[in-house]
């Protein structure tokens, strides 16, 4: 079956990553590969645009009037001192509370929410993308070629959503997920944050911000720079050490009326995967496991509820081989092992790196470099599948 994934990459704004960062054809695998998430993959910078004025004065109007159209922080009972300064017997004792607590917010709570133009420059090629925020989500809006993007991101769920609105389609990945660090530039940023270190460098006036400079390095080398504004919880500026004349920057940066609608899924949408597939739900993992030991090499028919344990005699290169010849997805995890203890993330990847899911007619190949002493176990959760494990 032809791997058409590069039709979701085009979509959000693929070719703009290639350009920037100057993939070949066995960097995109390796994104694919465990190996990939031990020295990551560096992600799109992408951007937006946007109008309209919000002042606070009518903002609190209106919000007393419309309490529900601008979704605000809570504020707990007393903040501000409010109980200090209620002493005019004729206002209205419940306005007064709202008026008084908004106020002891400050107005960093509206400013959080707000949208923006991003400018996205590619080794000196400009483009314009659009930006919305309401402080716990944030919305990209793109046009690539004649067809329009959506990238969507949620992380408090962990999730990003891209949306292809002339298919209506959308494509859902956690947050750190390659698929989603290659359309937003904040998370790749915290992708080498979380696995590489940052560095924070003080602070800098960008944008009418006092923005706190933070570095994230992988090893040695630092790899991008984030001027990240408190008030908005975002970065208004963002700068790549790997590819000469790439960085972004947000301009117009406005108070928004929040409209929660714009951080939806519609429901006409079908879910696909990263080939552009509709997505065929999973059954729930087995409920018991049939489990076996055997040697390399090892070939076999793995069914659902099948466990193996490859013990690994020599330090080597290993090839593993998976062919779904059934008429349904299939679906195996492997995971190493030490001593009887599962290596740690660090050392082998998350288990969503390590999953493979197989359509009828699918095959692949991954080769690996495993250590004397290291137990593979193989598990198939769905469907059946033709394994093959032996020395490269």
């Amino acid at each position: 079956m032809a791997d058409d994934s590069r039709l979701i990459a085009k979509l959000s704004g693929q070719e703009t990553i290639d350009l920037m960062f100057k993939h070949n054809e066995k960097q995109k695998e390796k994104c694919a590969a465990p190996a990939c998430h031990a020295v990551g993959s560096v992600a799109m910078i992408g951007g937006c645009q946007c109008t309209n004025e919000l002042t606070w004065s009518k903002f609190l109007c209106n919000l007393l009037t419309q309490p529900t159209t601008y979704p605000m922080k809570t504020i707990q009972p007393g903040a501000g001192r409010v109980g200090h300064t209620l002493r005019q017997p004729t206002a209205s004792p419940m306005k007064t509370i709202v008026i008084l607590t908004l106020l002891a917010a400050g107005i960093s709570s509206l400013q959080a929410q707000f949208r923006a133009t991003m400018i996205n420059t590619v080794e000196g090629n400009e483009r314009e993308y659009t930006v919305y925020s309401n402080l716990d989500m944030y919305r990209y809006e793109f046009e690539e070629g004649d067809e329009s993007g959506v990238v969507i991101v949620k992380p408090g769920e962990d999730k990003t959503y891209i949306l292809m609105p002339d298919r209506n389609f959308v494509h859902i990945t956690p947050c750190d997920g390659a698929m989603s660090r290659m359309n937003d530039p904040w998370q790749s940023y915290l992708w080498y944050k979380n696995n590489g270190r940052e560095e924070e460098e003080g602070t800098e006036e960008v944008a009418g911000y006092t923005t706190s400079v933070r570095s994230a390095y992988m090893g040695d080398k630092k790899v991008f720079t984030a001027y990240y504004a408190e008030e908005l919880q975002f970065p208004v500026r963002i700068r790549n050490h790997i590819s000469e004349g790439t960085h972004m920057r947000l301009e117009n940066i406005r108070d928004w009326k929040v409209n929660l609608s714009m951080f939806g899924i519609p429901g006409d949408y079908t879910e696909v995967d990263n080939r552009m597939r509709p997505i065929i739900p999973e059954p729930p993992a087995p409920e018991t496991w049939e489990e076996t030991q055997a040697p390399v090499p090892y070939h076999a028919t793995m069914k659902r509820g099948m466990k193996t344990w490859v013990p690994i005699a020599e330090g080597d290169n290993y090839k593993l081989h998976l062919e779904n010849t059934g008429e349904r997805p299939a679906k195996i995890i492997y995971h190493m092992y030490r001593d009887g203890e599962k290596l740690a993330w660090d050392e082998q990847g998350k288990d969503r790196y390590r999953t493979l899911r197989l359509f009828p007619g699918e095959s692949r190949n991954l080769v690996m470099g495993w250590e004397e002493g290291q137990d593979i176990l193989l598990e198939v959760y769905e469907g059946s599948l033709q394994v093959s494990l032996e020395k490269e």
